[in-house]
């Protein structure tokens, strides 16, 4: 692969991203016979454990499998890397760091790939002997419809996945030992973090040893890249299990990986709670300087119901929703204060195509310093009113706890364009996306 090595052996994160994107921008500069790459690319929320995993197995797999097959790790949004990324993800900046010349952060964040460069490229459609290229899906286990600023089936053959999300049946099951230790196909939906598992996996396979060498035909890696590293990893486990306190989002795995990771980062004198609150204000405040309809695309998900033939669409947001209602009202001026997110809100709706919205907010009230969830769900389109009616009984048989949210007028009614809309506060703060769009789902399929 197209890297520069480090002195000490293994090439630097910032030039194994160099050469990972040369692949993709000039894939005419490697021999005909050099082994075509394989993407390792992250779902379509794009936080930070995607971006996380992405990276950390396709360095590894790269730089010390001890094979010249090279792998390109890929973000999945629909703008190209640069200042872009660095100003919608500020989190990734924090979680990187700098590297040992002091190279600031956004050196490597604005080096990787995106899934609208990839798809721009070509060479998704020009791969050598008209073979497709072969991918690994990190943080989900399943790819939508085609779209011109995303990947999606068809666009690579898919031989495997790291995931803590339910199995969609997506990725064919292994039929050899052979082909599963070469790319895995884990999904464990215990996991709070899919870094945990792609940290379990990087061990199990000797990758990443708990001490250089490794186990493998590789040369050893640097230190200063390993803490890049091993930051990188940490904070998306940090970040996804509330550092390690929500226990319905904190498993075994995550519990040895990050203990991994801490130990990498020099042990007992590594400030984890710090670091912890350092990448959790990047990722909060980054907020600010977005539209809101930035806000609500920077963590969403959608799902099509094929039974239904409906779609649904789910944004998560990690400040109140009366934050989101501010935001609206600033932006739309001389807008009353509740019609304004919903003017936002079927905005985002009709660009996305979705049947269905919901908008799920997770943060800690200043107030009382607990840590709270809210959930809007709209219908907009009026065939699926019964289906939102649906999942709010279910929501009940569930125990989720949701009680109404009236605190602004227009958004937890029936009144004014779209139809069935509803807000609450969710009493049950264990259930995140994770849990709710499955149920959503269930409802919409009939």
């Amino acid at each position: 692969m197209a890297t520069v090595p480090s002195e000490s052996g293994g090439p630097s994160l910032l030039s194994f991203l160099r050469g990972a994107r040369s692949l993709v921008q000039n894939p005419q500069s490697t021999s005909p016979s050099a082994p075509q790459p394989i993407l390792v690319v992250g779902n379509s929320s794009a936080d930070l454990d995607s971006f996380a995993c992405a990276i950390l197995y396709a360095y590894f797999r790269s730089a010390r499998s001890g094979s010249s097959q090279p792998y390109v790790p890929v973000v999945n949004v629909p703008f190209p890397s640069g200042p872009e990324l660095c100003r919608q993800r500020p989190e990734f900046l924090a979680a990187i760091g700098p590297d040992a010349s002091g190279i600031e952060p956004g050196a490597a964040v604005r080096e990787i790939v995106t899934a609208k460069e990839l798809k721009d490229s070509g060479i998704l459609a020009s791969s050598r002997s008209g073979k497709k290229l072969s991918g690994i899906l990190v943080d989900w286990n399943v790819l939508p419809e085609p779209a011109p600023d995303a990947v999606g089936a068809g666009d690579f053959e898919v031989l495997g996945c790291i995931d803590h999300h339910a199995d969609e049946n997506f990725v064919p099951q292994h039929e050899q030992a052979s082909t599963e230790a070469s790319h895995p196909r884990t999904i464990d939906t215990a996991a709070g973090s899919c870094a945990s598992l792609v940290v379990q996996e990087l061990r199990r396979t000797g990758l990443w040893p708990e001490s250089s060498p490794p186990t493998v035909d590789a040369e050893p890696i640097d230190e200063q890249t390993e803490h890049q590293l091993a930051r990188l990893a940490l904070s998306a486990i940090l970040i996804d299990s509330a550092n390690l306190t929500a226990k319905e989002k904190t498993s075994a795995v995550d519990i040895s990986s990050a203990e991994f990771l801490v130990a990498k980062l020099s042990g007992s004198s590594f400030d984890r709670e710090g670091f912890f609150n350092h990448i959790k204000s990047a990722k909060e405040s980054g907020l600010n300087f977005l539209t809101v309809q930035e806000v609500l695309a920077k963590d969403y998900k959608e799902w099509g119901v094929d039974t239904t033939g409906t779609k649904l669409g789910i944004a998560c947001v990690v400040r109140p929703l009366s934050w989101l209602v501010d935001k609206a009202t600033a932006e739309k001026k001389d807008v009353d204060r509740g019609v304004a997110l919903v003017n936002e809100l079927n905005e985002f709706a009709k660009s996305r195509g979705v049947d269905m919205l919901s908008v799920m907010t997770a943060f800690t009230a200043p107030e009382t310093k607990r840590f709270s969830r809210e959930l809007v769900l709209w219908s907009v389109n009026p065939r699926c009113d019964a289906m939102a009616e649906k999942f709010v009984k279910t929501a009940e048989d569930e125990a989720m706890g949701l009680d109404p949210w009236i605190d602004i007028p227009h958004l937890g009614t029936n009144e004014g364009e779209g139809a069935w809309r509803g807000a609450w506060t969710q009493g049950d703060t264990k259930k995140s996306r994770k849990q709710v769009a499955p149920l959503l789902r269930k409802a919409m399929e009939s």
